[in-house]
């Protein structure tokens, strides 16, 4: 890919599956003074990567194998380990060599999130530097590859034209758009890093329907499914960055905060402010019963395969090799075996 700085990305669903969308800024390929030399051009880009056609051309054969030292690691779920495989070689794929693969879409300005709305239609693109929020169409995003309809290429990659991509604009929302998630009504809702704010907007229509503060510099929201075909729409929860006064500064760390609101109705309601230890970055939530039953509470001793396991107190041991000591120990409750230990 060319040498821009790429940021946030979400596969497409529904009709847009089988592509993957990421952000860029810096196109500009500035390497000093980055707040001034990045932040130059007027649009930046959302790539579109039509995985499957890469996938295609990968099992065709495709790529170019490049030297490295790679540490490729797999989990055994029946030994409970982990086994390290040290690779020479990597397949590296260059987008101009497979034609169809990769387009740019023109986004303002230093876009950070993007994200797929639950059809796949739409793809939310937040400038950082934009009052506005950018929503691309993929129907119109095909048409235009289709057509031909390109503003130029980048390092081989067509650019498409911005406004045959565009399928709307929530005029100035707010300061600071960062993420954006969605509910079960065609509403999505967007974090606004420098007004420290929510803002509820609607799909299609692009009008602004309702904003409520958080506290303070809010980064990433997450509402259950709002990442998925089928969000379950009725909470959503702040995930703030700087926290500011909101806690005393009792340790080397200080905690930061987060906001839950209920999303139920027209407007959102705050129902709990609360604390989070660390940085709250990006989170996924889900309904509970989604994972309830299908969660394993009682594991088969027999289906332990590993090396060291001791499945009964029959298994108990203690096996000296020079200055190492391997103890294979159980316990049930408050009772150890071998009772030594």
């Amino acid at each position: 890919m060319p040498g821009f700085n790429y940021d946030l990305s979400h596969p497409g669903r529904g009709k847009s599956h089988g592509w993957f969308f990421f952000t860029t800024y810096n196109t500009e390929e500035a390497n000093t003074l980055l707040e001034v030399n990045a932040s130059q051009n007027d649009k930046d880009f959302i790539a579109a990567i039509n995985w499957k056609k890469i996938e295609a051309y990968v099992n065709n054969g495709g790529g170019t194998m490049m030297p490295t030292n790679y540490a490729h690691n797999v989990y055994d779920e029946s030994t409970h380990t982990a086994t390290s495989t040290m690779k020479k070689e990597v397949r590296v794929v260059n987008p101009s060599e497979v034609p169809g693969a990769i387009y740019f879409l023109p986004t303002p300005k230093s876009p950070h999130g993007c994200d797929v709305d639950p059809s796949g239609e739409y793809i939310v693109g937040n400038g950082k530097l934009s009052a506005n929020l950018t929503v691309h169409s993929f129907t119109k995003m095909l048409e235009a590859i289709e057509n031909k309809k390109f503003a130029g290429e980048a390092y081989g990659i067509p650019i498409l034209n911005f406004e045959d991509v565009l399928a709307g604009v929530v005029d100035q929302a707010g300061l600071g758009p960062l993420h954006t998630e969605f509910d079960n009504k065609g509403n999505a809702y967007t974090s606004f890093f420098i007004s420290s704010e929510v803002v509820k907007w609607k799909l299609g229509t692009w009008e602004v329907i309702d904003r409520q503060p958080t506290y303070y510099s809010v980064g990433h929201l997450t509402i259950p499914g709002g990442n998925s075909r089928q969000p379950q729409g009725k909470y959503m929860f702040a995930m703030n960055k700087i926290t500011k006064d909101r806690y005393l500064p009792t340790g080397p760390e200080l905690e930061h905060s987060a906001q839950l609101y209920d999303i139920s109705g027209d407007k959102m309601e705050l129902l709990l402010d609360f604390p989070t230890h660390g940085e709250p970055h990006y989170a996924a939530a889900m309904r509970a019963d989604l994972i309830k039953e299908r969660s394993q509470k009682i594991y088969d001793l027999k289906d332990n395969q590993h090396p060291y396991a001791a499945k009964s107190d029959e298994d108990t041991k203690v096996v000296r090799d020079g200055n190492t000591v391997h103890v294979y120990m159980t316990t049930i409750r408050s009772h150890f075996s071998p009772r030594q230990y």
